[in-house]
């Protein structure tokens, strides 16, 4: 397969300025005939929504994913469970996005089932008796008391005499492996609790990714590990991210803002997120409203050069948009009256929190993390001009500097190998990872980086 259809997952600007508008691509064509089919596609359908006249000029694509309920025994979660979708201006976009998040969501979800047979099952305690090598003690330390004691807390303590299910992951950072919890690191994983074995944390499918190669895959998720660590590194403690203010490095996303916001009362504004230690630069774009609802949305990007990380954000953002108006519709009018009145709901998905700053008392405290003081384009760091390659080595040597656990693995099925994508998935117990709106891992040592934890106000991230 050539790799010019993922390459426009990536987001890269020029290219995607000089893409056709006027057609599919042959390749994403031909992926699509592969991939989407109600009876036995990965994809079932994919579905694009009408813009009112006060949108900005993207498509937005939603896909629904092949019934991996079956496969793990569970009920039908129901339209948009999997948040699969994508957003752009030009036609291949949004259906490149949906088609290669699809297969990386089957393969997150389907890998508790391919990978049965290398997961054992065995308390902390008696790994260590065996010989395994195992993360670290330390990598159990997420919650404080004080939230393990609250009210329906979903997570319970570690203990290393509890069983529980342990993958054998590659290190990146050592020329080694280690066995690490499933149920951290494989989205697909439900902990066995008929067996005793218990939820400490939930996996999330930040980290994966797919592309045309493993290289690029794995670049990609580690990309996302060092994003989502700065966001909630930065939303859960008393940092700030300031605005970035346009100069001549940010041409091309003014060129696109410009054209693609001309008759809208959307406002979309870009905020750095200061990673404490790692490369890369990432990015929050609030697309905000101050006529209709959504009032505010919220996307992230992070890449190795600014306009892409910004394009990143400003497509997930508008995206988001899209989203929050299909949650509001559902939202229960007794939460509706509550969030239009400032009250507050249980923020139990990513649907809830990002409908929570749809409304403008909401949207309006976004200001408090997100500010107004800028800083020029030109003063952030760098833009890479190094190969896919050599950026995924500068990205693993830097976690090696700082001491951190990185480890990866492949989870490239036999139907995503046949489509030539390459599905991988990296995860680090060194980062922050993407939590639950209102239960950030209060104690991880993490974010003493980032000056502590200091709030558990639900994040706006889907």
């Amino acid at each position: 397969m050539s790799e010019t259809y993922l390459m426009k997952a990536d987001m890269n600007i020029s290219s995607t300025i000089k893409f056709q508008n006027d057609h599919f691509s042959a390749v994403t064509h031909k992926l699509q005939q592969k991939m989407v089919s109600p009876l036995c596609g990965l994809v079932q359908r994919v579905s694009y929504m009408n813009r009112s006249t006060n949108d900005a000029t993207f498509m937005t694509a939603g896909g629904e994913l092949t019934g991996v309920h079956i496969l793990r025994n569970q009920k039908n979660p129901g339209p948009n469970a999997y948040h699969i979708g994508g957003g752009g201006f030009l036609q291949d976009e949004p259906l490149i996005r949906v088609l290669a998040e699809s297969a990386e969501r089957y393969a997150q979800l389907t890998s508790a089932l391919y990978m049965q047979s290398k997961i054992k099952f065995h308390s902390f305690q008696e790994g260590a008796a065996m010989g395994l090598k195992q993360i670290s003690k330390s990598a159990f330390t997420l919650f404080g008391a004080d939230q393990y004691e609250e009210e329906g807390f979903p997570f319970t303590k570690f203990s290393e005499e509890v069983p529980m299910g342990w993958i054998k992951m590659q290190s990146l950072t050592h020329e080694d492996f280690s066995y690490v919890p499933a149920q951290f690191s494989l989205v697909g994983y439900v902990p066995r609790i008929s067996k005793g074995e218990q939820w400490l944390f939930s996996a999330v499918s930040t980290g994966s990714a797919a592309h045309v190669s493993h290289t690029r895959a794995l670049r990609s998720g580690i990309l996302e590990l060092i994003q989502i660590d700065a966001a909630m590194g930065h939303w859960y403690s008393d940092g700030l991210a300031p605005r970035i203010i346009f100069d001549n490095r940010t041409k091309g996303i003014e060129k696109i803002i410009k054209k693609q916001f001309n008759t809208t009362s959307l406002i979309p504004t870009f905020y750095y997120l200061k990673s404490a230690d790692l490369p890369g630069i990432s990015v929050a774009c609030i697309v905000r409203d101050d006529q209709n609802l959504p009032a505010a949305s919220v996307g992230l990007g992070c890449d190795m050069t600014l306009e892409s990380a910004m394009y990143k954000a400003l497509l997930e953002a508008v995206a988001v948009v899209q989203l929050v108006k299909l949650n509001l519709l559902y939202l229960p009018k007794e939460q509706k009256s509550i969030l239009t009145h400032g009250g507050e709901i249980e923020y139990l998905n990513f649907d809830s929190n990002v409908a929570r700053y749809a409304f403008p008392v909401h949207a309006k405290t976004l200001d408090d993390k997100f500010i107004s003081k800028g800083i020029p384009a030109q003063d952030l760091p760098a833009d890479s001009t190094m190969s896919y390659e050599e950026e995924l080595q500068h990205l693993i040597d830097a976690f090696k500097r700082n001491n951190f656990d990185l480890f990866g693995i492949d989870m490239t099925t036999p139907e995503i190998d046949e489509l030539g994508i390459k599905t991988v998935r990296a995860w680090s117990p060194n980062t922050l990872a993407l939590c639950l709106p209102t239960r950030p891992q209060g104690h991880h040592i993490r974010f003493a980086k980032y000056g502590g934890c200091t709030h558990f106000n639900p994040h706006p991230y889907a």
